[in-house]
């Protein structure tokens, strides 16, 4: 089965923490972990987050980066702005977190995970921020 993880899921399993044993699991139990390109900047964003407290060196976030770039390079999609608009207007996400749900949906590689109905998209979405 392979399935679109959001940065949250990235950072758990790249970076020591609560749930890096669960994101382990998950990454076990999936085939292919897909995401569209944005999320090198949201990991770069929290690794960023993790050198300002100390939490890792320099070299380690670099480290970091450089790894999980190299695992997800195959897995990297490119989702239509056109399709990520359409879902912020049916919506209450963010851009960011749209561009994500678009990569599960209409958007998904042809080989890899789809989503559920946009229906359903949109109302965990809105349960999710509200």
């Amino acid at each position: 089965m392979n399935i679109v993880v959001d940065t949250n899921v990235l950072a758990y399993y790249w970076l020591p923490g609560a749930y890096t044993e669960t994101a382990i699991g998950l990454r076990r139990a999936t085939d292919l972990w897909y995401a569209p390109k944005l999320w090198r900047s949201e990991f770069r964003n929290v690794l960023a987050g993790f050198l300002r407290r100390g939490d890792l060196s320099l070299a380690q976030a670099q480290a970091t980066m450089k790894a999980a770039e190299a695992a997800l390079s195959d897995c990297e999609r490119e989702v239509r702005s056109t399709r990520v608009l359409d879902f912020v207007f049916q919506s209450d996400c963010s851009a960011y977190d749209c561009e994500f749900h678009r990569l599960g949906g209409s958007d998904a590689p042809s080989s890899g995970y789809r989503g559920p109905p946009p229906s359903q998209r949109v109302s965990s979405c809105r349960r999710a921020h509200g």
